[in-house]
C-alpha cells in the first residue's frame, strides 16, 4: 500500500484471498499482519486471476478472473478492502488457454 507492491495469494481450495502488505525495504509484512482480503476465488471457479493494479482508475488494485470455461469477470477493488461483486469483462483471448511462457 502506499506505492510499494503488496502480495495478495489465495488458497485454492477455500477461495480465501490474502494480502500481506509491502515494506519499503522490499520485503512483505510478516504472516501475523496478513488479512484477508477476498473470498469465493477457489481455483475451481476462477483457475486464472490476475490484476494489473488499478484497472478502473479510482486508485484501488482491482482483480480479473477468468472461470473454467473461460469467461473473464472483472472485479473491482474496494477501498476498506475486498472486492465488488463481478462485473463482464472481455477481451481478445481465450482465457482458457493462457498459461506462463515458461
Amino acid at each position: 500500500m502506499g506505492g510499494v507492491a503488496d502480495l495478495l495469494f489465495r488458497d485454492d481450495s477455500a477461495g480465501t484471498l490474502t494480502l500481506a502488505a509491502g515494506n519499503a525495504d522490499g520485503t512483505i509484512a510478516g504472516p501475523a499482519d496478513w488479512r484477508a482480503f477476498g473470498t469465493g476465488f477457489t481455483a475451481a471457479a476462477y483457475p486464472r486471476i490476475l490484476s494489473a493494479g488499478d484497472a478502473n482508475g479510482d486508485g484501488v488494485a482491482d482483480l480479473y478472473a477468468a472461470t473454467g470455461h473461460g469467461t473473464l469477470k472483472f472485479f473491482a477493488g474496494r477501498t476498506g478492502g475486498g472486492f465488488a461483486p463481478a462485473k463482464a469483462a472481455h477481451g481478445a483471448l481465450d482465457w482458457t488457454t493462457v498459461v506462463s511462457a515458461g
